[in-house]
């Protein structure tokens, strides 16, 4: 019996010898998490060995740093962990503190100043608001303008930012037919004067109102 025991004690300690963590391969291009980071994490879930490694809470800690949005760890035998990291690829802001990545997933990160418009709803409507944006977009770039914010409030109103800081009141509904009808109507008569306006109102189902800056 003590016979036995001892040998089960050799064979696990010659098991975590063969076996013992000695690599870590990052094998997915990354640019916002540095490989310091990762390192450095990694490390924290060191084992005696490859197979003590708690793969679980490894990518429960990686998946918590900022900007990564998905991991995948797994051994390669007998000596290496590998970690495959995907970064969210943010299109927008989201309210004051939020981004948005291309498949409309909010997600918060430290930035510096981004150059990304500003996109903000109720809570939920994330997809549908970059959704819009983009099919705003679409129209508006042939003529050369830029939505700088797009916002839906909890009535679905919406409210529109060119870049020139004219804001477009799009009103509640589709706000696709106020946009045609600012490239259609608006544009042509106004494109010279745009930078002086307050506001262009396209809430009127067959016309618009404008305000000018500085105006009462």
């Amino acid at each position: 019996m003590v016979a036995g025991i001892a040998g089960g004690l050799v064979w696990q300690a010659q098991a975590q010898a063969w076996f013992a963590l000695k690599r870590v391969l990052v094998e997915a291009p990354f640019h916002q998490v540095s490989q310091e980071t990762i390192e450095r994490t990694v490390r924290a879930h060191r084992a005696a060995s490859l197979w003590r490694v708690d793969l679980k809470s490894l990518v429960a800690d990686l998946r918590g740093l900022d900007w990564v949005a998905r991991v995948q760890v797994s051994r390669r035998w007998p000596d290496a962990l590998v970690v495959r990291l995907w970064e969210y690829r943010p299109v927008a802001r989201w309210g004051e503190v939020g981004l948005l990545d291309v498949r409309g997933v909010r997600f918060h990160a430290e930035t510096g100043e981004v150059d990304l418009p500003l996109l903000n709803g109720p809570e939920g409507s994330e997809q549908r608001v970059l959704d819009t944006y983009r099919l705003l977009q679409s129209q508006l770039t042939p003529q050369g303008i830029q939505l700088g914010q797009l916002v839906v409030d909890h009535r679905g109103s919406w409210r529109a930012t060119l870049e020139q800081g004219v804001e477009l009141r799009l009103g509640p509904g589709n706000p696709q037919p106020p946009i045609k009808r600012f490239v259609d109507k608006v544009l042509p008569r106004l494109r010279p004067d745009l930078a002086s306006l307050a506001y262009v109102d396209l809430r009127y189902p067959n016309g618009f109102s404008i305000k000018p800056k500085g105006a009462p």
